[in-house]
């Protein structure tokens, strides 16, 4: 459904379009098309609708329009009936629930129509660990992530989010969800965006906090509309950490950013694990998921074909280290041990050794000695993307 239609898609609305637990656990997206405007008072007494640069006749239409999506919203919460809540800690205010692990998939299994899109894929996530993942396009991970965040039913198989159904409306307090593609009023400020969105948690982070963690300080009193596509997924993940959430899902969280700013978000994720938040992260950026991530989780095919952390991904620690350099086409090499395996295409040689520093000394003594030049020599593992691609079975 597009994040713009309060209804089902055809411009309708009402409580079977807008079911008060997709709205709930939509977190901020729903939001975003039931209240697609707010008032408020400027810092200079001046109050009225948060749209500056818009006509009075746009303004009233906008307000009207916003007035309409406020009663629509109203009349779903009302014919929803009374809410369940889970028991709650009386100091901390977070959910008081026996959890052995704050994500538990078994044997997970999506279909849409003949098509099986995910295959029995089972994994768990421990509380303060960062969990990445990866697949191609098509893999199955999308339509797990959908039902752990609890906007797509399984199949078949089970999920439970901090020991509960992922649509339990107790989870709107405890999980935060930032989507590759977010709806976020234009005509707001970022701050108008984050102080609205912190009304709908009982404890959320300071707006300023926010903004200072993802980097908006410098935009926070501008249109949402005028920030860079970078800026605008920033803003993005402040929405998604604005609830201070025990569960966070990450999907593609960097896309868009510079490498300064990819770093500087690496960061915050480290600092939120270090303060207590779970997190669950995709992304097509496997220097990313090595460098956060304490464990993968490699799906293909709609099944999970490798786990484990990321430096003993595929027997990626224990794998032949990889020594390459590029020499005269006609040049002979020294001999090597006879457990190397040696790849020569033209003047480049890739030499996979079990012993590195045996293999070295030969090639660099050979080099000495017969005056041959070893150009960009360099020794390394497999890389996870090496690992990556063979799991996956994509062409190198």
């Amino acid at each position: 459904m597009p994040l713009d239609d309060p209804g089902g898609g055809d411009g309708s609305s009402g409580p079977e379009d807008l079911p008060v637990l997709q709205t709930e656990a939509r977190g901020h997206q729903a939001v975003q098309r039931a209240l697609p405007l707010v008032w408020t008072s400027s810092e200079h007494g001046q109050s009225g609708p948060a749209h500056a640069g818009v006509d009075a006749a746009s303004s009233s239409a906008c307000w009207s329009d916003a007035s309409r999506a406020c009663r629509n919203t109203a009349e779903t919460l009302a014919c929803a009936g009374p809410r369940r809540h889970a028991p709650r800690d009386a100091e901390s205010g977070r959910l008081d629930l026996p959890v052995v692990s704050v994500l538990d998939v078994d044997s997970l299994c999506v279909s849409y129509g003949p098509v099986q899109a995910v295959r029995g894929v089972s994994f768990s996530v421990a509380e303060g660990e960062i969990v990445g993942l990866l697949g191609a396009n098509g893999a199955g991970k999308t339509s797990t992530l959908e039902v752990c965040e609890g906007y797509r039913p399984a199949s078949s198989g089970t999920v439970r989010v901090l020991g509960l159904e992922p649509t339990d409306q107790a989870l709107r307090q405890e999980v935060g969800v930032v989507l590759q593609d977010i709806g976020v009023t234009p005509f707001l400020s970022v701050r108008e965006v984050l102080t609205r969105n912190a009304a709908y948690y009982d404890q959320p982070r300071p707006v300023a906090e926010v903004i200072d963690l993802v980097g908006l300080g410098e935009k926070a009193d501008v249109r949402v509309q005028t920030l860079s596509g970078g800026q605008q997924r920033r803003l993005d993940l402040a929405l998604g950490i604005l609830g201070s959430p025990r569960l966070l899902f990450l999907d593609e969280p960097t896309t868009g950013f510079d490498p300064g700013a990819r770093r500087g978000a690496w960061q915050l994720v480290r600092d939120l694990r270090d303060q207590g938040t779970t997190i669950v992260l995709t992304t097509h950026y496997l220097e990313e998921a090595e460098a956060l991530a304490d464990r993968v989780v490699v799906i293909a095919a709609g099944e999970v074909v490798a786990e484990g952390a990321p430096a003993e991904l595929g027997g990626r620690s224990d794998g032949p280290t990889v020594v390459r350099f590029r020499v005269d086409p006609g040049a002979v090499l020294p001999a090597l041990p006879t457990s190397d395996q040696i790849v020569r295409e033209g003047d480049h040689v890739r030499v996979a050794c079990a012993d590195v520093v045996e293999t070295l000394w030969r090639l660099t003594g050979w080099a000495r000695e017969e005056g041959g030049v070893l150009d960009g020599l360099s020794v390394q593992r497999a890389t996870l993307e090496d690992v990556y691609l063979q799991l996956t079975g994509a062409p190198r």
